[in-house]
């Protein structure tokens, strides 16, 4: 019955939304080439501790759907299982920025690099946002449906706006009812206004921690944010090398990762369950009602659930 569902969601992608939209998300983070490498991240949220907890496991695969990817990356190589273009008739799946790459990077880099939140994690790729990180619902909207139907467990969303469309108000719903995990950026903006997708129910709004586990300030919080996690840290950047990564952009990715970790020692817990260990284990946040992301805790509490 899910395989006819799934089918029935593929065949759907390919005719709905057909029309071009005009751009009304746009992507939650910056290069910031003059700060200091930024590798407190990943230790900051144990992520490493989790490594041994899922070896053995199969790890669902994380959408991430961005300005696409740069597949000929080193710390990239062979990660990406399947890669589409939603935003125009090229078929070009290649990193129209280079805020993809940098997303892909925290999911899934190697396993020696110092920002790589799951290195055993593969990705599928859906190009949603184009060369100056824009991107319209109805393209992102058409994207999650796809990463559905291809198979992953978890999508990301480094993107944020003042409102949220019905038409990918209803694909996150559609996304929950499959069993997927949808993960989104809070955005930069400083503010406690609700910013979407973070904000819809059915996903799971990321702010952006520092390494004194404060909120930065330019990030956007709220009691419509689940978690926190690190707004600052290294990772690739197209053409194989590497820069520093600052927003609420790279906090959500961390987030992603640790679900699907969470969903490989545990494959039946459902969005709303992954999302209440995440919440649950996390560490304070000085002055916030929501916590910091730990890996290794909520991966802990998963497979215990």
């Amino acid at each position: 019955m899910k395989a006819l569902a799934l089918a029935a969601l593929a065949a759907a992608c390919a005719t709905m939304f057909g029309h071009a939209a005009k751009p009304s998300l746009s992507a939650a983070g910056v290069q910031s080439p003059t700060a200091a490498t930024a590798t407190w991240a990943v230790a900051q949220i144990d992520a490493q501790q989790a490594w041994p907890l899922v070896a053995g496991h199969p790890i669902p695969p994380v959408a991430i759907l961005d300005s696409g990817i740069d597949a000929s990356h080193p710390d990239l190589a062979g990660k990406i299982t399947a890669a589409r273009d939603f935003v125009d008739s090229t078929g070009n799946t290649s990193d129209a920025s280079w805020h993809g790459t940098a997303v892909a990077g925290i999911v899934a880099g190697g396993p020696s690099d110092t920002f790589s939140v799951c290195p055993g994690c593969k990705v599928i790729s859906g190009k949603v946002l184009d060369a100056q990180d824009s991107g319209g619902d109805d393209e992102i909207a058409r994207g999650l449906l796809w990463a559905v139907a291809s198979g992953a467990r978890v999508v990301n969303l480094s993107m944020s706006g003042s409102s949220e469309a019905p038409a990918l108000r209803a694909a996150i719903l559609t996304a929950n009812r499959h069993g997927v995990v949808v993960v989104a950026a809070a955005g930069n903006d400083g503010s406690t206004e609700k910013s979407f997708p973070a904000a819809d129910p059915n996903v799971i709004g990321v702010a952006a921690t520092t390494s004194s586990d404060s909120v930065f300030d330019w990030s956007n919080r709220g009691s419509w944010v689940a978690i926190g996690a690190p707004g600052e840290t290294t990772t690739t950047l197209r053409g194989g090398g590497y820069t520093t990564f600052v927003g609420t952009s790279a906090a959500a990715p961390a987030v992603a990762a640790a679900a699907a970790e969470c969903l490989a020692v545990t494959p039946g817990l459902s969005p709303a369950a992954v999302r209440r260990i995440l919440v649950r284990t996390a560490a304070p946040v000085h002055g916030m009602s929501f916590g910091r992301l730990d890996v290794a805790r909520a991966v802990q509490a998963c497979a215990a659930a």
